[in-house]
């Protein structure tokens, strides 16, 4: 049991490892580049964000009509989260 314990605990531990080598540089160099074009394009960025934001009031109604799940409202605070953090790209750019 020990020992068990012991190499799930190291193959965790390369795991881990191997995402700070490897992964964590790529995507947050994709992070960066992905928040520098939203920077660089604020009107595109507001119409992706409308976008967003009415997915997520259409998300709400459909809620209301239909009755919430744990996903229905999971997604609601996601879409709204996003729609105004691509608002909030805009009005920190300006």
């Amino acid at each position: 049991m020990d020992k068990t314990r012991q190499a799930i605990q190291q193959f965790f531990t390369d795991l881990w490892q191997r995402f700070n080598a490897d992964w964590l540089p790529a995507l947050t160099s994709y992070f960066l580049l992905i928040l520098q074009w939203l920077q660089d394009n604020p009107v595109v960025t507001l119409l992706l964000s409308a976008a967003i934001l009415l997915l997520g009031c259409w998300m709400v109604r459909k809620g209301i009509r239909e009755g919430w799940s744990f996903a229905r409202l999971f997604w609601t605070i996601v879409l709204f989260l996003l729609g105004f953090a691509g608002i909030l790209v805009v009005v920190h750019s300006i």
